[in-house]
């Protein structure tokens, strides 16, 4: 039975997230004003789905990890602990090293971005560092977390608030630069959809740092172009 419901939900669950997966790609592509709630529910919508499916498919977080799904791993973990409290200690070690894993590989994504020095990169570095407190945020309402043989989970928590700061300052930083060059060149041309374009620029500025330079003085030339 198990076999054939997982064979069913994962039809399901590839359907479910190649929708939403283009959805919220969309939505870090564009960076609209509705990067914070609106991406933040459409991230915990995914993680809701990807563990609830998890669970119904019969999977335990130690297999999940043993087959290099650290991201499923985690969400069906952290799913599972929420509402039963008999933990195997071989599931709490694989929700460890769940962590672990989707810990080094943003960071070693973000090393690499940083090397990398595009200036639209930075963007990306703040999703990444929010992703990873977003990890943090929600193993922490579950602390102290004890299999039933008494062994304890440890990780590593860390305040990346200022890595955020800085990452976006980087980025508001680009996208009001990039505003500054269409404003410039619709003056030049006198074409409205290259202002559209600036002011759209600034929106995406404003996503990161509220009120980053005179960013509203900005949008307001834009609008009047």
């Amino acid at each position: 039975l198990c076999i054939v419901v997982y064979y069913f939900y994962n039809i399901i669950l590839q359907c479910v997230i190649v929708f939403f997966f283009f959805q919220a790609e969309d939505g870090i592509r564009d960076l609209v004003r509705s990067r914070g709630l609106g991406d933040v529910y459409k991230r915990q919508l995914i993680y809701t789905l990807i563990a609830v499916l998890a669970l119904s498919s019969c999977k335990s977080v130690d297999k999940l990890v043993k087959k290099g799904k650290y991201e499923e791993a985690f969400l069906y973990s952290l799913s599972h602990f929420k509402t039963s409290k008999k933990r195997k200690t071989e599931d709490v070690k694989a929700l460890e090293w769940a962590y672990s894993a989707l810990l080094e590989k943003d960071l070693s994504e973000i090393e690499k971005l940083s090397v990398d020095s595009r200036p639209e990169n930075h963007s990306r570095i703040v999703r990444k560092y929010e992703n990873i407190i977003h990890r943090q945020s929600s193993l922490r309402v579950l602390l102290p977390i004890i299999s039933e043989d008494g062994y304890e989970a440890k990780f590593i928590f860390t305040d990346y608030t200022e890595h955020i700061r800085k990452a976006s300052n980087h980025a508001a930083s680009f996208h009001y630069d990039e505003g500054v060059k269409l404003i410039s060149k619709s003056k030049k041309n006198k074409d409205k959809n290259t202002a559209r374009s600036a002011y759209r620029e600034f929106e995406k500025a404003e996503t990161f740092v509220r009120g980053f330079k005179e960013v509203d003085s900005l949008k307001n030339i834009a609008l009047e172009l």
